[in-house]
Order: structure tokens, then C-alpha cells, then sequence
């Protein structure tokens, strides 16, 4: 049968403006189904749903398809006329204004076993006397309260029946780790994954690292990355983690309505949910059957798999 003038016309004037839409999603760090159809399916990853509601409430209407397991994290969106088509590209651009990505620095954006847990474990070994496993560290660290490297080796060394001031375990410990550092620690998440999904949300940092601590080591490498990198020193008179406090004032200062904070801690999973934020945990640092009692809204085994999350 062949088509009614009309419609074979519209399919003509359809096609382009279907490419057209798709390359303005897809520069917005979003994945785009191939195919032909009038509408584009978009992997948008576990804030499907909130991004559908975020776009109906402003008159936009598509269709969220995340419940459907072979469309997980999948939302429909019909090839409108070009108004219509711009008005879905401005909420995305108001979306990603509105969203946080914040991650964990030791962990989550760079491993630190070969850096900072050898240094606990040196630490505590040249304070106490006594021999410390690397399980000793993961098992304090699932107790929850020692996100601090610093604090974590003071309580290990008074399990050993050495006191010891929080202030000498410090300075001892930071210039420890300086001297290896920079030549051992790597980065979890590529700069690339990190560029992509700086088109969807706005990326911060939130570490319990010191700013003397991140400064001379990852600076350089990791703030053109991010739009704001945030040490526990620069937000004064807050709570540490697992407080929520310092997410929450992240989230006040820069106008964000919510998103996710990315960590390997319990103090990181028990402050995201403080602070209203979904939470994904990075297993391995702590033992995944620790996090898993805290129920974060998506646990992964490896760093590089926060890119699978999202589909970037």
C-alpha cells in the first residue's frame, strides 16, 4: 500500500530532524538507541524516573521505560516538531543544572592501598611495635566512624594499648604518605569517563583528605575535571562524614537539588543517605556484605563500573 502524500512527506522532514535531536542528546553525554522510528530511546541510568518527572513537570511528556527489564534505565522520547524537540534539550540543560555527581576521592577516584593504607599500616607498626594486616584496617574501617586515615590509625594503635595524640599521629602520618604518594596512587575513573558524565551532572569532590593532603598530589590532575574539589578543611565548623553536613552544604551552595554521591565507606553511604542523595557503593575497601547492610541504592564491585551505571 502506498502512503498517503502527507505522510511520506512528514517521514521525509521526520528523518533529519530525528538525527538532528539524537546529536544534541548524545552531546549531552547521553547514549541514544540506533534505529529508525520517530522516537529515540535514551539510556539515562538509575535517575530514569526523576528525569522523566523533572521534564513532565515543565510540559514535556516521555515515557519511562526503566521498569522494563530489557529497557533498564531506558526513557522514550517521540521526534516532535523542532520547538517541541528544543524544549526536550532545555530540560535536559536544566536537569543537569539542577543534579550532583559528587565522588569519594581514596577509593572511589584513586586507589590508595599501595599510599595511604601502607602508611596506616607503617604507621601504626613504628608507633605500637606490633604488626598490622591490611584486614585489620578493613575490618576497623566496616565499624563505620574512621573514615579518617588518621583517626583510624590512632584507634588501631590504642587497640594495641598505645595512646597516642590525635595531633602526632597526623604529622607523622602525612609525611609518611607524602614520600610515596605521587609515585603510587593511580586514578580509579578515567579523565574521559569523567568528561562524559560532566555533560550530565555537575561533578564535586567531597574527600576526608586534608587540603595539604590532596594539594601537592592530585591537584594538578583532577580539578579541571571537576567544578569543585572539596577537602574536609574547606568547609570549617561542619560535621565529618557520616554527618551529612558538608554534602548538604555542597548541595546548598551550588543550588542542586539532588543526585548521587559516589563512595567506598560506610561513613560515605551513611552520609549520602543523610543528605537525601542516591547512593552508589564501591565494594573492596570494605567488605561488600558491610555495605549491603546499610541497602545503598547500587553497589559495584570495581571503580570502572560507575561508567556502566550511567552508560557513558
Amino acid at each position: 500500500m502506498v502512503a498517503p502524500r502527507s505522510s511520506v512527506a512528514n517521514a521525509s522532514i521526520c528523518h533529519p530532524r530525528r538525527d538532528g535531536f539524537a546529536k544534541a542528546i548524545v552531546e549531552r553525554g547521553f547514549r541514544v538507541a540506533e534505529g529508525t522510528a520517530n522516537f529515540l530511546l535514551l539510556f539515562v541510568g538509575p535517575d530514569a524516573t526523576r528525569l522523566c518527572d523533572f521534564v513532565g513537570k515543565r510540559g514535556v511528556l516521555v515515557r519511562d521505560r526503566s521498569s522494563v527489564p530489557a529497557l533498564r534505565g531506558m526513557i522514550r522520547v517521540t521526534v516532535g516538531t523542532e520547538q517541541e524537540n528544543r524544549a526536550f534539550v532545555d530540560c535536559l540543560d536544566a536537569f543537569r543544572q539542577k543534579q550532583a555527581l559528587i565522588f569519594d576521592l581514596d577509593g572511589t577516584l584513586v586507589d590508595t592501598t599501595r599510599s595511604f593504607d601502607a602508611t596506616v599500616l607503617e604507621l601504626v607498626y613504628e608507633l605500637t611495635g606490633s604488626p598490622v594486616e591490611p584486614g585489620d584496617l578493613s575490618a576497623l574501617r566496616g565499624e563505620g566512624g574512621y573514615n579518617d586515615d588518621w583517626e583510624a590509625s590512632q584507634e588501631l594503635a590504642r587497640r594495641r594499648g598505645v595512646e597516642v595524640q590525635l595531633e602526632r599521629v597526623a604529622e607523622r602520618g602525612k609525611k609518611l604518605y607524602l614520600t610515596r604518594a605521587r609515585n603510587v596512587e593511580t586514578q580509579l575513573q578515567s579523565s574521559e569517563t569523567l568528561r562524559r558524565l560532566a555533560k550530565r551532572y555537575r561533578l564535586f569532590v567531597l574527600t576526608g583528605r586534608s587540603r595539604d593532603e590532596y594539594q601537592p598530589v592530585w591537584a594538578d590532575r583532577l580539578d579541571p575535571l571537576f567544578e569543585r574539589v572539596y577537602c574536609h578543611d574547606d568547609l570549617p565548623g561542619l560535621r565529618k562524614k557520616p554527618a551529612p553536613d558538608m554534602l548538604e552544604e555542597i548541595l546548598r551552595r551550588h543550588q542542586c537539588l539532588g543526585g548521587f554521591y559516589v563512595g567506598d565507606m560506610v561513613d560515605d553511604v551513611v552520609a549520602a543517605k543523610g543528605a537525601g542523595l542516591m547512593t552508589i557503593a564501591i565494594t573492596g575497601t570494605v567488605a561488600r556484605e558491610k555495605l549491603e547492610i546499610l541497602e545503598p541504592d547500587i553497589i559495584v564491585d570495581d571503580g570502572h563500573s560507575v561508567a556502566d551505571v550511567f552508560g557513558v
